[in-house]
């Protein structure tokens, strides 16, 4: 449930695109700072987002630095320093790594996850102890998800409520708003209809994978669909009510965003919300699971 938050780079300025990878190589300088180097493997273009959105929402300008990086060895690239919106996206970043990977463990027992828990494990351990209360609850909304898909759920707002209201706690980083109280509602809006549309994207994507493998979907759930030629009859239906519930909850998220005064990155963050959701939204309806989305470990 990672990788789907991403800016259209068509559309983007040289000097935007820099930016945006100065926040994503700074996350990824973050968590190894915090954690090693080995739980850098675990970064996410989604929040990468998190920390750009959180910080541009603040009073200060991100420092930018210039250096080399293991991975990319032969020539220096700019990064974003640490801060708290940086030391708080590669906790979260972490947790939420971990979880996916327990996710997939209980539910697919992919040879993944197995071999990237015990890699986590630390780091984990060391994000939760950060993150007490983010911690906690995202495991108890993990817990209500997991209930309602062994329950068979076959509502799509009810079985995408759990992971919308983890990221809408999670997008409520008092240090953000401290100083505008009348953010953290847009905040916390933005962040639960960006959950709902994970969830529901990476559902729709993943279907065809979940019907063969006898998986919980609650798109194959609510049209009662056993197999692919039952999914293949019902596509376009299907896809339609997919399209309804994805481009709602963007709408919903677009006008959060829009209260948001941001001071810094707007423009990529536009672009973000404005191009780079549509887009992969488009993507996932016209490819389904045949679609190779650009996804981080």
């Amino acid at each position: 449930m990672f990788g789907y938050v991403m800016p259209h780079k068509p559309e983007m300025k040289i000097k935007e695109y820099e930016m945006y990878r100065a926040y994503y190589c700074g996350l990824c300088k973050e968590i190894g700072r915090r954690a090693g180097n080995i739980p850098r493997i675990s970064l996410s273009y989604d929040c990468s987002f998190l920390a750009m959105l959180l910080s541009s929402v603040g009073e200060d300008l991100p420092q930018v630095k210039l250096s080399r990086c293991f991975m990319h060895p032969a020539s220096k690239r700019y990064y974003v320093a640490t801060s708290e919106f940086m030391e708080y996206a590669a906790d979260i970043n972490i947790l939420l790594a971990y979880y996916n990977l327990v996710d997939k463990y209980k539910d697919e027992k992919q040879l993944k996850a197995i071999a990237g828990l015990p890699l986590l494990c630390i780091a984990f351990n060391k994000a939760k102890n950060h993150r007490k209360n983010e911690a906690s609850y995202i495991s108890e909304c993990l817990k209500n998800l997991s209930s309602l898909e062994k329950e068979k759920c076959d509502s799509l707002d009810k079985i995408s409520e759990p992971f919308a209201k983890i990221l809408e706690r999670l997008f409520d980083f008092e240090p953000a708003h401290k100083s505008k109280k009348n953010i953290r509602e847009p905040l916390r809006w933005l962040g639960y209809n960006l959950g709902k549309w994970i969830y529901i994207a990476d559902a729709y994507d993943d279907i065809c994978k979940d019907i063969k493998n006898n998986s919980y979907n609650p798109f194959a759930v609510l049209y009662n669909i056993k197999n692919i030629k039952e999914f293949e009859a019902q596509a376009d239906k299907i896809k339609e009510r997919a399209r309804f519930f994805l481009m709602y909850c963007l709408g919903e998220l677009a006008k959060a965003e829009e209260l948001l005064e941001l001071r810094h990155n707007k423009d990529i963050i536009d672009n973000i919300v404005f191009m780079g959701l549509v887009k992969k939204t488009e993507q996932i309806l016209k490819m389904g699971s045949c679609c190779k989305i650009e996804k981080s470990v």
